[in-house]
């Protein structure tokens, strides 16, 4: 499987590469001062050096014709220098937007962020190194052991019960997959966007369905598609040195959200999510909002007044919620709610994941994940909750 995937990830970059417009050719770099600016600044200082001395009035006039000419001198330059810059920009060649973007997002260099040791980190690959250390210590278990621990453990080696195979996909649900990818989202470690999906030709999207199929028969997750980049975003009014002031924004490869999308389909339709999710969660579910949430809290309240009960309420705010999943647990879990396919596909698809963080086009070294489900992608909003489905309600 995993000679497999590389396999097809190969040659969709190969024909992306091969059927993208050639680069274009960057604007000619900003020259050196030119020399009659130079020239011009020479004679301003000697000037203004003669007036400071002389005290005198035509010297002074003199210093600050020079200083005119210098300045005019400049602004030309300068509207020469923008003019050359976007006279060979095209709507055709996507230059023109590519520059528009720029100008519209500017990028905000990361400043020097402090180590886990007390040192500075300035470099890229410092940060990018800093930034891993970090997120490894973060997608680390808990320490806490109890005895019920091994209980857990071990119950994951009794086999599970018969059950019928995963149907396979079809050619014809794998397009209907493909056709809303978005366009504009940033591709994960394979550099094969949303878009190249879009364009790929039948015979493409088969032998892709025959991949994901094998995955169900044989209950294998593939190794490319459970390696992550991390890109670090500052959170807002935190501070800029800590590595804890900035939120990861990791990237998965769009096979392995087509192939999630597709399986979360099934699931849904095998399955009965409804008696394994609590009816009062309301988070990452379809035909739930905020709105209803709080029409069913208000309900409780009145309820509770008008039957002269008392109406208490906890408000939790749990750190870190989707890193700290202990993977042990939830694959207890999912062992004794799914089927025993769904639950072999769950167990390769939770382990042996890694990450790396990418910073100004430099990598860290490749860490691995421990715990917590896999962030940025489709499953992980539905693993967090069937982990969470048995929370006590009452004493």
């Amino acid at each position: 499987m995993d000679d497999a995937t590389h396999h097809f990830t190969t040659l969709l970059q190969d024909a992306a590469w091969h059927s993208s417009p050639p680069p274009r050719t960057p604007p000619a770099p900003v020259q050196a001062t030119p020399l009659h600016i130079h020239n011009l600044a020479t004679d301003k200082r000697r000037a203004r050096s003669r007036w400071q001395r002389s005290r005198n009035q035509g010297d002074r006039a003199i210093y600050n014709r020079l200083k005119r000419n210098l300045q005019a001198a400049i602004r030309d330059a300068g509207n020469a220098s923008f003019t050359n810059y976007i006279t060979p920009l095209s709507p055709d060649d996507t230059s023109l937007w590519k520059t528009t973007k720029g100008f519209k997002r500017p990028q905000v260099s990361i400043p020097p962020v402090r180590t886990s040791n007390g040192s500075w980190a300035k470099r890229d690959i410092e940060k990018a190194t800093a930034f891993g250390e970090h997120l490894r210590q973060v997608f680390m278990p808990l320490s806490s052991f109890h005895p019920h621990d091994l209980v857990v453990s071990d119950s994951l080696d009794v086999p599970c019960p018969m059950s019928l195979p995963i149907t396979p996909f079809s050619s014809a649900e794998m397009s209907a997959a493909i056709v809303p990818l978005t366009v504009r989202k940033a591709p994960g470690y394979g550099l094969i966007s949303g878009k190249v999906f879009q364009e790929l030709p039948h015979a493409a999207v088969v032998l892709l369905t025959t991949l994901h199929n094998s995955i169900l028969r044989l209950s294998y997750y593939p190794l490319l598609w459970k390696f992550a980049q991390i890109v670090m975003v500052p959170k807002p009014g935190k501070s800029a040195h800590d590595v804890a002031s900035y939120r990861p924004i990791s990237l998965l490869p769009i096979p392995s959200k087509v192939f999630e999308k597709l399986l979360l389909k099934r699931l849904r339709s095998d399955v009965d999510l409804s008696h394994l999710i609590p009816g009062y969660q309301f988070g990452f579910r379809p035909g739930h909002s905020p709105t209803q949430q709080a029409h069913r809290i208000v309900n409780e309240i009145v309820t509770s007044l008008e039957e002269r009960a008392l109406c208490t309420a906890i408000f939790l705010d749990v750190a870190q919620a989707f890193d700290k999943v202990w993977h042990i647990g939830l694959l207890y879990k999912l062992k004794t709610s799914l089927p025993g396919p769904y639950y072999l596909l769950r167990q390769s698809y939770l382990t042996d994941r890694y990450f790396q963080v990418r910073y100004n086009g430099v990598c860290s070294d490749c860490y691995e994940v421990r715990s917590g489900v896999p962030q940025g992608s489709v499953l992980g909003p539905l693993l967090y909750l069937l982990f969470t489905a048995d929370l006590p309600t009452t004493d």
